[in-house]
Formats: C-alpha cells, structure tokens, sequence
C-alpha cells in the first residue's frame, strides 16, 4: 500500500533538525506528544 501525503508549516529551526526528529523515534514522540517508532532506514517500518 502506498500512502501520500503533504505536509507544510514553518518551524524556528532548520530543514536538518526538523528531518532528524521526524526519523527518530525518541525525539519524534516528544516533538508530537505521541509514541512513535521510526528509523532512518529506506523501506523500514513507521509507526506514529
């Protein structure tokens, strides 16, 4: 199944940060105040 989706807002940092928090799983859960589980990896699993 392929899911698409777009998302666009502003964030007082830069594009680095925010991409590295998106695929940490750790800090992905504190930035969105849910659990997440997310890896760097091409084709690995996400969970949020």
């Amino acid at each position: 199944m392929n899911v698409h989706f777009r998302l666009k807002t502003t964030f007082p940092v830069s594009a680095q940060i925010v991409y590295e928090a998106w695929l940490d799983s750790e800090t992905h859960s504190a930035m969105t105040g849910g659990a997440a589980s997310c890896s760097n990896v091409v084709k690995d699993t996400f969970t949020a």
